[in-house]
């Protein structure tokens, strides 16, 4: 982030003394008592604004734009992680005319300020909501509002009684400096925050969104036998487009709009897909309150949940009718609210749940053809992450159609097929990765499962054979006649 030069010493300033206050808002209440134990050993409760411990952890999945927007110039604000622990954005600014919006649906709205004995010069911003004026706040004053703490971060409340449709509101500095630390809102009887950063999202935003990019490319390697190389992403983009509905031309992240790409640079909610080779890959989505997502084909990892399968192997085919799951799960959530759970679906069993207890091995009943089993660990908190496996039930013979010559008439099991001439074309679908003989000589195989020959024909009756078998060697036969009329 660039930082302009005459914010530094006030910056650095209020970043030293939030860090050693314990300012954030970010983190779970049960967690908030150790993010600065080892700088001051101060104690650490509750401010009085922040909504029952138990509510402080439930993580919404309600979608909002969870994004503050800086004018006339995001540089010219000092953007800091307010935290000991965790990557909650804090935001600072000097320069009068300097404005941060949020625009989302609420009913109630306000600004978690930073206590002024933190920094000189506390200033004075007008606020404003849907472009209307509707307060002022002078942070010089001794109590520059009621409720106000000089410990901890202090909620400032804007507009309350609002109708729950969009909104945006606006904070202005027109005097001296102003240290905030993110916004609260409520909507239908939920409390949330959102902090400063320029584009930030929620932990389970970011999963969702990082999960449905990682599902696509799983699916396109289903369809080409292989993870995309993004040297040349375009046969990625026509699948994703005509088959999986996830991306209308290019992926984008959902939150920035921005393309996904190659980058060894987060931002709030990029991702960043990194080609290993046929088989392996790595993707990451980082989220503005501390996310790290990472996906590599047998694993999941955030700083709370990970996941990891060591059986079986993604885009396995069997003719057994049972396989097991074996891997690890581990946890660096609270204990005080007990372990995740794990589930696997689907298969014929349905939904499997049960505790997480470290290892993991689970036998699952296949239903014939492609089965995908998605493996979820979840934590009391709604956060959670997924692993995708793909796995298909072969014991049924391959399908045989007759594309040419066609079309054949009569009744079912008598039928025949006229052809004019001395030869014709036969053409074949047996089924993907099969192998297939014509009266007896062995066929090429295209990797759609189509085959094609001329064959000359004698006068008059002309019986072909096709024999299909996929590679469990399950087998089926099917004869035609052909009738020359040379």
């Amino acid at each position: 982030m660039k930082i302009i030069t005459n914010k530094m010493a006030v910056a650095l300033t209020i970043a030293a003394a939030v860090l050693a206050a314990g300012c954030g808002g970010g983190g779970r209440s049960a967690d908030r008592s150790n993010q600065n134990g080892g700088n001051t050993g101060m104690p650490v409760t509750a401010p009085p604004w922040y909504p029952p411990a138990l509510d402080q952890r439930v993580r919404t999945t309600a979608v909002f734009d969870h994004v503050t927007y800086y004018l006339p110039a995001l540089e010219s604000w000092y953007l800091y992680d307010a935290t000991a622990g965790y990557t909650w954005i804090s935001a600072i600014g000097s320069t009068p005319g300097l404005s941060a919006s949020m625009t989302n649906p609420f009913s109630k709205v306000g600004v978690m300020i930073i206590p002024t004995k933190n920094y000189q010069n506390p200033g004075t911003v007008d606020f404003y909501i849907d472009g209307q004026p509707v307060k002022t706040l002078d942070l010089s004053s001794p109590t520059p509002f009621p409720e106000y703490k000089e410990n901890f971060v202090s909620y400032f409340e804007i507009s309350s009684g609002l109708p729950e449709t969009p909104h945006t509101v606006t904070m202005v500095i027109t005097s001296g400096t102003v240290a905030f630390d993110g916004w609260r809102m409520e909507y239908k009887n939920q409390v949330y925050h959102i902090d400063c950063g320029d584009a930030n999202t929620l932990e389970s935003d970011t999963i969702e969104a990082a999960t449905q990019v990682r599902d696509g490319l799983e699916a396109y390697a289903g369809h080409a036998g292989a993870f995309p190389d993004p040297v040349d992403f375009t046969e990625l983009f026509s699948y994703m487009d005509n088959y999986y509905d996830i991306f209308d031309d290019y992926p984008k992240n959902p939150f920035t709009k921005d393309p996904m790409r190659n980058s060894s640079v987060y931002s709030a909610g990029d991702y960043d897909y990194v080609y290993g080779s046929e088989t392996e890959y790595t993707l990451s989505a980082y989220g503005g309150t501390g996310t790290l997502i990472t996906f590599t084909e047998d694993s999941v990892e955030t700083n709370i949940l990970q996941m990891s399968l060591s059986a079986p192997m993604n885009h396995f085919a069997t003719t057994s009718a049972f396989i097991v799951f074996e891997g690890e799960t581990a946890y660096n959530g609270s204990g005080d609210w007990g372990g995740p759970n794990l589930s696997i679906c689907c298969g014929m069993n349905g939904k499997v749940s049960f505790p997480a207890t470290g290892s993991f091995s689970i036998p699952i009943r296949l239903k014939e053809g492609e089965n995908q089993i998605r493996l979820t660990l979840a934590d009391p908190f709604g956060q959670k992450v997924s692993l995708l496996r793909v796995i298909s039930l072969d014991t049924t013979a391959p399908d045989i159609i007759l594309i040419d010559p066609f079309p054949p008439v009569g009744e079912v099991g008598e039928q025949i097929i006229n052809v004019y001439d001395s030869s014709t074309i036969v053409k074949a679908y047996v089924e993907p990765f099969s192998t297939a003989t014509l009266n007896g000589d062995p066929m090429t195989v295209d990797s759609t499962g189509v085959f094609q020959i001329e064959m000359a024909l004698a006068p008059g009756a002309n019986v072909i054979t096709i024999v299909a078998a996929d590679r469990f060697n399950n087998t089926n036969t099917k004869s035609w006649t052909i009738m020359s009329h040379q």
